[in-house]
């Protein structure tokens, strides 16, 4: 099964590099790959989240935090050791399942759990940062399409955990420093 996956892999990135990669999409790609690529969007969504979102702005943006943390964690320190996938060029880590990917991912589904208007841009910026880890040779398609699926799977069940129990979270808060308009 493995064996066919591996050359299902291989033949998706010579038809990439055979057809897709061209010089002008080098640095696009790498900018896609890159932490800064989408950190400001990711971060004006938060503070507007923050300041007009109410209390489930401030629910999701929690569980945005702590879920990058667990999906990131997760990837890295569980998954990649026991896969132990090389990389398509070698390196210092593992392949699979690309970390980008489930991180992307997993806010995708959060966000789209609590904001389904938006959830065609994270989708599409999904699909952009797993491409590019292709594109960039750093890991096989099914790397991204595995790192993509765990990621909608934590990002579902951060979605469901917040649900759950955010307005618990949030109650708690406001009893713990209650505002000038919760004193009077």
């Amino acid at each position: 099964m493995f064996e066919g996956i591996d050359r299902w892999d291989h033949a998706a990135m010579a038809w990439i590099a055979a057809n897709v990669q061209a010089g002008w999409l080098d640095a696009p790609m790498r900018w896609l790959s890159s932490f800064w690529a989408f950190s400001w969007l990711i971060g004006g969504i938060a503070i507007w989240l923050v300041w007009r979102g109410g209390d489930k702005g401030r629910i999701v943006v929690v569980a945005a935090l702590l879920l990058v943390v667990v999906s990131d964690q997760v990837a890295a320190s569980i998954v990649k050791p026991l896969v132990a996938r090389p990389r398509p060029h070698g390196g210092s880590s593992f392949s699979f399942p690309s970390v980008h990917a489930t991180n992307v991912a997993a806010q995708a589904m959060l966000f789209a759990r609590f904001y389904p208007k938006i959830t065609a841009a994270f989708a599409i910026i999904t699909a952009l940062v797993g491409l590019s880890r292709v594109y960039l040779e750093k890991h096989y398609p099914s790397d991204v399409v595995g790192g993509a699926l765990l990621g909608v799977g934590l990002g579902g069940a951060a979605a469901w955990a917040a649900r759950r129990w955010g307005d618990t979270g949030v109650a708690w808060v406001k009893r713990k420093w209650p505002t000038r308009e919760g004193q009077r």
